[in-house]
């Protein structure tokens, strides 16, 4: 049965943005920033995803902060448009052990979570549409790549259920993780125990098989800012 929703209010669901990246790979163009911190036609990119959000309702974030985090609380600090929190990383906890980290923030029972260095054109509204639709417990968003083998590529079914992940440079013109996903908050009681993990790795491959595990394919213009030639290639196709 499809669950048939009239309007979705995004003003009270949370957004996760992982900021805690190195940029090794940028190295030589940002050495004294972190990767989030990376300006984009003048704007730091976390600007730009942040705005982004804020240009579709929603308003509360919960910014995962780790290497040179410093300069990310002081730069957003003079925020006064929305709602944001950091939740510090003293060590590094991979992409999954900070989502983990999270935990005590989150308000909203569903709650987005985006890669600090990606960005791409989607409505998140229909995103939470779909992920309440088919009742899952994580949406994974993609987008279609026509040389996908730099990066991962997810297979689903005709139900959108995820089928399995693949490593990169396997395939081509396939869909790609796009670093967009939505989490029920009963997502925390399935995640590892351990408190450093990658998402991918050690939590999304290992557990789609036995949990409710969708993926939301209406994304465009998927841009990557995590290598050099992908960060000069995001100035001329970020307005």
């Amino acid at each position: 049965m499809t669950v048939k929703i009239k309007k979705i209010d995004l003003s009270n669901i949370d957004t996760v943005i992982l900021a805690g990246g190195f940029g090794t790979r940028l190295r030589g163009l940002i050495d004294d920033k972190p990767k989030c911190m990376a300006k984009i036609n003048g704007k730091p990119f976390i600007d730009i995803l942040i705005d982004k959000c804020m240009d579709q309702r929603l308003k509360r974030f919960i910014i995962c902060v780790g290497y040179l985090k410093e300069q990310v609380i002081e730069h957003l600090d003079t925020r006064n448009d929305c709602k944001i929190i950091y939740s510090k990383e003293e060590i590094p906890l991979g992409t999954g052990g900070a989502v983990k980290n999270t935990e005590g923030n989150i308000l909203s029972k569903d709650f987005f979570v985006i890669n600090g260095d990606s960005y791409s054109e989607m409505d998140f509204a229909s995103m939470l549409m779909s992920h309440k639709n088919n009742k899952g417990v994580i949406t994974i968003g993609i987008a279609k790549q026509s040389d996908s083998t730099d990066f991962g590529t997810v297979t689903f079914n005709k139900s959108l259920r995820i089928t399995g992940f693949s490593e990169k440079g396997k395939f081509k013109n396939e869909y790609i993780n796009a670093g967009v996903y939505l989490f029920k908050t009963d997502v925390f009681k399935i995640m590892p125990k351990k408190q450093t993990f990658s998402i991918e790795k050690d939590f999304f491959e290992k557990i789609y098989e036995d949990q409710s595990c969708y993926v939301f394919t209406k994304i465009d213009n998927f841009i990557d800012i995590g290598t050099k030639q992908r960060y000069y290639s995001a100035h001329e196709n970020i307005n």
